[in-house]
């Protein structure tokens, strides 16, 4: 199949076809759409007495050859004298080349000689610009079209360079496609997810009004899976044959990657990867993006479709994306960019879509507080919350300034704010002044306590400048700072975010895993509900294999399998309890009734909570306590009295070689040690 046409022409407007060729080849020249500028530039250039090469490249399916019809048609409507050569059908490009070069070497003719699918003979790159330029007359126009611009050495020989024309062909805009639609007698209620299917791309333009004409279908499939005939003519247009299993699978990642660099084609492919990448780059359908390559919109689509058809190997990718992006050394070096290439893993999740803003997903970006932001934040909350919300949101500017996120686009301009608040306590008068913030405390003080230096999370302030709390380049950023805030934030126990359309949040929310706390918080009129995650319940790498079976469509199950109810003493019963556990090593009745067998410290260490395991946390805690000449002596005690079951102390102290009074000293400081080593552990935990 041809590639598809776009524009419209009235090049020969009035003239009677003389072939059946040629009345077929007005008709599709009356149904072009699109492309003003190339013709625009191809026709300033026939009316210019210069030599010129114009170099037309993009993906198959483009346009590129009805483009070229379309100027031989402008060409012959001026007078030139045309020849038009599709390599796709010459069996010996070169003598092919070489006649019509020596047919209009003539003096004078000035001929336009355009040359279809170069890519099928691109060794011919170099002998063109030796060869068939020297033998056309002064003023003639070439017309090269392939996949993929020319070489390097065309754009830097001083003489080929004067004379290159370099024209890149895209997708149509919406208005075009939705132009090219409504000239085929497409419904127009079918025009936007016509547009969005095709991503503008001509060809899969027509092959969806193909589609629909079928049958006379009335509406279009979900995806281009739906259609395998569809997704099959794209994928053998789009792209060419592929070179090898590495290669396959590099395009497997560009499918889900948001950017594939050489580091991740590496860990992919192993040892080929600078070839495989190499390759990669030079493809017609890809853009170089920060340090590697990114696909087209619609081919990353079409791969993705196709990708899908396989689940293992979609899963496998899946996951070799993921581990690359969130390992630990390459995510604490780039935070950023990781998190963001993690959460384009979901762009294409039927849920999601109606919250991520994909199309301005990298158009805005989170920078600190500056000096005089305050005014236009404070109005951003009051346009969509209200003045009170204002107010509890300038309180936290002066209190807590580096909790915010100004989000801003590439000029600078303000277009939300982000307020995460990170505590281990606040202070009475933060409860006083923001009536959210204490609804929040109020109930993490119900939940299960914390240890000290344990944090919580609260996304407090969340406003897009135009969308408020809707699908916004804010919640982009928002989203990226969330994942960040939960992977990367240490010591964090509950985290909550605040929202005010309950319902409209309630899929995104149980989506990542937090879940109604049940309470509401008006201020100022405006009802504020809250969602936590309690992440000693369910972990970062828990919430992280959670995302994964979510990404690739698989089960997730739906009880969560919290921790066991840990019990968190005050130092004087922990103290208590540990001198208990310390005398009853020897009795795993009475240790088997210590409260200690329910505390953190003891399931950390053996992941379970029994008499057994509360001798083994103090034979640990024993253990770990360091090698100093100054308690040996206090440690000696401890062992002989407590951990190798002295008869009675006395006993102990005459193995000890110690006077009772001073084995009684040594005995309490290393009782102290024990005590101090078991206490840290649980509150610190064992690191």
């Amino acid at each position: 199949m041809a590639d598809t046409p776009l524009t419209g022409s009235d090049d020969s407007a009035g003239s009677i076809p003389a072939t059946m060729a040629e009345e077929i080849g007005k008709r599709s020249r009356a149904g072009f759409v699109g492309r003003v500028t190339e013709l625009e530039r191809f026709r300033a250039v026939l009316t210019d007495r210069l030599s010129r090469i114009i170099w037309v490249f993009g993906p198959g399916g483009i346009g590129k050859t009805v483009l070229l019809d379309l100027f031989e048609a402008e060409a012959t409507a001026c007078g030139r004298s045309t020849s038009a050569i599709d390599l796709r059908s010459a069996d010996q490009p070169r003598v092919t080349l070489g006649e019509v070069a020596l047919r209009h070497g003539g003096a004078g003719e000035r001929p336009v000689l355009l040359i279809d699918s170069i890519e099928r003979a691109e060794t011919l790159e170099h002998w063109l610009g030796e060869e068939v330029l020297s033998t056309l007359a002064p003023g003639s126009i070439v017309v090269v079209a392939g996949r993929r611009p020319p070489s390097a050495r065309w754009r830097t020989d001083p003489m080929l360079s004067v004379a290159l024309d370099l024209m890149p062909l895209r997708s149509l805009s919406p208005d075009e496609a939705g132009e090219f639609l409504g000239r085929r007698a497409v419904d127009v209620s079918l025009w936007p997810e016509a547009i969005r299917l095709s991503g503008g791309h001509p060809l899969a333009l027509a092959l969806l009004v193909q589609y629909l004409a079928g049958a006379g279908r009335g509406e279009l499939p979900a995806g281009l899976a739906g259609v395998p005939d569809l997704l099959g003519t794209l994928l053998s247009r789009i792209i060419d044959e592929v070179p090898g299993a590495g290669y396959r699978r590099a395009l497997d990642i560009i499918a889900l990657a948001r950017v594939a660099n050489l580091s991740l084609i590496r860990n992919v492919v192993g040892d080929a990867a600078e070839e495989v990448f190499g390759w990669l780059e030079n493809q017609p359908f890809v853009d170089r993006i920060d340090d590697g390559v990114c696909a087209h919109d619609l081919v990353r689509d079409v791969l993705e479709a196709d990708l899908r058809r396989d689940p293992d190997r979609y899963v496998a990718t899946n996951r070799a994306i993921r581990s690359y992006l969130l390992d630990p050394e390459r995510l604490r070096r780039a935070p950023d960019r990781g998190i963001k290439d993690f959460i384009y893993l979901h762009r294409t999740s039927s849920l999601l879509s109606d919250y991520w803003d994909w199309a301005r997903f990298d158009s805005a970006h989170a920078s600190p507080k500056a000096a005089g932001d305050e005014p236009a934040l404070a109005e951003i909350v009051r346009r969509h919350d209200s003045p009170q919300a204002a107010d509890c949101l300038a309180y936290w500017l002066k209190r807590r300034p580096d909790s915010f996120d100004v989000v801003r686009a590439s000029t600078g301009e303000i277009l939300g704010v982000i307020g995460l608040l990170v505590f281990d306590g606040p202070d009475p008068a933060d409860l006083a002044a923001d009536p959210v913030i204490a609804a929040v405390w109020a109930h993490a003080a119900r939940a299960r306590p914390r240890r000290r230096g344990d944090v919580v999370g609260i996304t407090r302030f969340f406003d897009d400048a135009a969308a408020g709390q809707a699908m916004s380049p804010t919640f982009n950023v928002l989203s990226c700072r969330h994942t960040r805030h939960w992977l990367l934030t240490e010591r964090l126990t509950l985290d909550y975010i605040v929202l005010r359309d309950k319902d409209a949040w309630a899929p995104m929310m149980s989506y990542i895993d937090f879940r109604p706390v049940g309470v509401d918080v008006v201020v100022g009129g405006v009802r504020h509900h809250l969602f936590v995650h309690d992440w000693r319940e369910v972990s970062p790498a828990a919430w992280l294999d959670r995302m994964e079976l979510l990404e690739t469509g698989s089960p997730v199950p739906q009880d969560h399998s919290p921790d066991p109810e840990y019990v968190a003493l005050d130092r004087e019963t922990f103290e208590s309890a540990a001198r208990a556990a310390l005398r009853d090593l020897a009795r795993p009745d009475r240790l088997a009734q210590n409260p200690l067998t329910r505390s953190r410290v003891v399931h950390d260490h053996c992941g379970t909570g029994d008499g057994a395991a509360l001798a083994r946390t103090v034979h640990a805690a024993f253990g770990g306590l360091p090698e100093d000449p100054r308690t040996e002596r206090a440690r000696r005690a401890v062992a002989r009295t407590y951990l190798h079951g002295a008869v009675s102390q006395e006993a102990a102290a005459e193995v000890l070689g110690m006077a009772f009074s001073t084995y009684r000293r040594h005995l309490a400081v290393g009782v102290d040690l024990v005590i101090e080593q078991l206490w840290n552990w649980d509150v610190y935990g064992p690191d």
